[in-house]
């Protein structure tokens, strides 16, 4: 395990990146609410089904819900539980249900909770967190064992599922088998290196040529932290201590504001011992695997995540 970079970009994904900048250049998005107008497009009512050969139940824990998918509607040994993306402002979409799936693919058909955890406005830290514990304890009753757990997470998914172990951890828990997190938003303070020198290349929470970023600006929406500390580690896990964490796969693109987000991650987690693999995809945006039908590289991060999987769990 290690610090990688892939040495280069397909068409299709600049075309891709190209066609979000161009977009987020539409005077009817104003800056910053990329992913408020994306949340708003996505919510509605869910028709979704599960494909052929899966089942998918639905269960209530205290003031959040968890969508627990499983192969052939039978219980598998091995658990992902996915904690969705969304700028902790985005509730649960049909997205990450076809994420499931996804990760139940490359994860050896393994079972997916999808916990639907509490955002803001209406919910400030420390909601998410404490649903994410909940969800942890409910998959424990269910009868999954720690080392058969994979917590994972994109974005604010991905500071959730860190903050989920750091806290497990905290209190002396049995952790999971490891955790992998897609493009992680883990610094709401906004402090990362890359937050300057990407500004100009993100192309969804960067800004556009000749527009400068104002004195204490924040780029990603953080307005579930409340009146919290930034720096908190239970709010923004750059901040914590990764002595004692399950093998740890990051993926970031080299074209995001919060790079060096996963940078930090991987640096403090490699100091303090633990195996940890950051891979940087060149030129790609934020959680540009969302893309695993079309996008080469997306693909290939998909690939990286299933050996992934394959050895946490071929170690216990």
């Amino acid at each position: 395990m290690g610090m990688r970079r892939t040495k280069r970009i397909s068409k299709r994904s600049v075309f891709t990146r190209e066609c979000i900048r161009l977009i987020r250049k539409l005077p009817i998005i104003p800056h910053g609410e990329f992913v408020v107008l994306a949340k708003k497009a996505m919510t509605h009512p869910s028709r979704w089904q599960a494909p052929d050969g899966y089942g998918c139940i639905k269960y209530q824990v205290e003031k959040a819900s968890i969508e627990l998918l499983q192969k052939a509607g039978r219980k598998h040994k091995h658990v992902i539980l996915q904690l969705h993306g969304g700028a902790y402002i985005a509730g649960m979409m049909d997205l990450y249900r076809d994420l499931a799936v996804q990760y139940s693919k490359m994860a050896m058909d393994a079972d997916v909770a999808t916990l639907d955890y509490r955002v803001a406005p209406k919910y400030k830290h420390p909601a998410a967190l404490i649903d994410a514990l909940l969800a942890w304890e409910f998959l424990i009753k269910m009868g999954y064992h720690e080392e058969n757990i994979i917590v994972a997470g994109d974005s604010a998914g991905g500071n959730l599922a860190l903050a989920l172990v750091t806290m497990l951890r905290d209190q002396n828990r049995k952790l999971p088998a490891g955790i992998f997190v897609m493009s992680p938003w883990a610094d709401l303070a906004e402090t990362g290196e890359s937050v300057e020198r990407n500004l100009y290349k993100d192309p969804i929470f960067g800004k556009v040529p000749g527009e400068k970023r104002k004195m204490g600006e924040h780029l990603v929406d953080c307005s579930y932290a409340g009146k919290a500390n930034l720096k908190d580690a239970y709010l923004s896990p750059v901040y914590a201590d990764y002595h004692g964490f399950p093998p740890m796969l990051l993926q970031t693109g080299t074209y995001e504001i919060l790079e060096s987000d996963s940078e930090r991650i991987y640096y403090s987690a490699k100091q303090a011992g633990v195996q940890v693999q950051l891979t940087k995809y060149r030129g790609m945006f934020h959680v540009f695997q969302l893309g695993y039908r079309i996008l080469p590289e997306a693909k290939l991060a998909w690939r990286e995540a299933a050996q992934f999987f394959d050895e946490v769990w071929s170690e216990r």
